[in-house]
């Protein structure tokens, strides 16, 4: 699930802000035209939690 999102935003032109990835989750924060996003994948238990909010970025 991870390798999805990590490609989406390799592929998609994004500005990556902070980038973490462990066998455990993967924690993303990116920015592209004054927008900003902070994605959250969690692996492990039953099923993957995952986590995206949205903000303005300057």
């Amino acid at each position: 699930m991870s390798d999805f999102y990590v490609g989406s935003v390799d592929h998609e032109g994004r500005q990556s802000a902070s980038r973490s990835i462990t066998p455990y989750g993967t924690s993303l924060t990116v920015r592209k035209d004054g927008k900003g996003a902070s994605i959250s994948v969690s692996m492990g238990g039953d099923g993957t939690p995952i986590s995206i909010s949205t903000y303005p970025s300057p």
